[in-house]
């Protein structure tokens, strides 16, 4: 699934669906938005495992149309 696909609302319901704060969502939402990450292993402000997971489960690539 591509990240950008989500908007805040889609955002903070996956991430309570892995059993992460809500505030995690935003700090998605301002790295992707404010700091233009464009890589999990940017968001240096969330834990590793979080990263991981990121990186397994959302694509941070979007594809040329």
């Amino acid at each position: 699934m591509l990240i950008y696909d989500l908007d805040f609302q889609s955002l903070t319901e996956l991430f309570r669906s892995w059993n992460q704060p809500a505030y995690r969502a935003k700090q998605i939402w301002q790295g992707l938005y404010q700091h233009l990450y464009n890589s999990p292993d940017e968001f240096t402000n969330l834990p590793k495992s979080m990263r991981e997971r990121l990186s397994k489960e959302l694509d941070f690539t979007p594809s040329n149309q």
